[in-house]
């Protein structure tokens, strides 16, 4: 791989590949932002960023109270056509520049045809899937919401406690959770021990787009 490189770039660099490459078109919170460069020339991004709220302590995670910070992998997105194992490359990378020791979560996303191959392809832990999720729409502009927006918003996601021109639309597929444990063997020993979930066989299916990401 030596006509690739990675580096850490600062969130603003990333924003234009997030909003119009990205199928989200959205720029999440991050806090740390990673690009994938092939010959000179910047050909992917990657973020890392608050995770869910219900990740965002170790008794969430682990069996035992471990104080170690939690990330989510929330975007990565290159261009086609990168030499072979670019992808996996580009993770494995952006991991290995992570703070030591951290837990690191993704989510594949069904509903975009996602089974998570490039965490399966780089070892990630899979955990299952997630709850289904309500998605939800504002009838007065047509703006549909994620869940985590409606929250923020109104501090509930009973549609029953919200205005009247919030609905709900559908409820989203489950998505495909991973975790990796980031840090020496020593670390990932201790954090291993501990996790919380279980270690389940890898999903399979066709993807319906190889690009990974929420």
């Amino acid at each position: 791989m030596t006509s690739l490189r990675v580096s850490e770039v600062t969130p603003k660099q990333t924003h234009e590949w997030l909003e119009k490459k990205h199928y989200a078109h959205a720029i999440p919170l991050i806090q740390h932002a990673f690009a994938l460069w092939h010959e000179g020339r910047m050909v992917g991004v990657c973020t890392m960023g608050p995770p869910p709220r219900v990740m965002n302590m170790g008794a969430s995670i682990f069996d035992k109270q471990i104080e170690i910070p939690t990330f989510e992998l929330n975007r990565l997105v290159t261009n086609d056509n990168l030499p072979a194992n670019s992808l996996s490359f580009f993770v494995a990378r952006c991991i290995k520049m992570m703070p030591k020791p951290s837990v690191i979560v993704s989510y594949a996303d069904a509903n975009q045809g996602h089974h998570g191959y490039i965490y399966q392809a780089t070892s990630w832990l899979y955990a299952g899937e997630t709850l289904r999720e309500p998605r939800y729409v504002n009838t007065q502009n047509g703006k549909v919401l994620h869940p985590r927006t409606v929250y923020s918003m109104f501090g509930t996601r009973d549609i029953e406690r919200m205005p009247s021109h919030i609905e709900i639309v559908k409820e989203d597929k489950p998505k495909h959770r991973y975790f990796k444990l980031n840090g020496t063997s020593r670390q990932r020993k201790l954090m291993f021990k501990y996790f919380k979930y279980e270690h389940q066989p890898y999903p399979k299916g066709e993807n319906q787009n190889y690009v990974p990401g929420r």
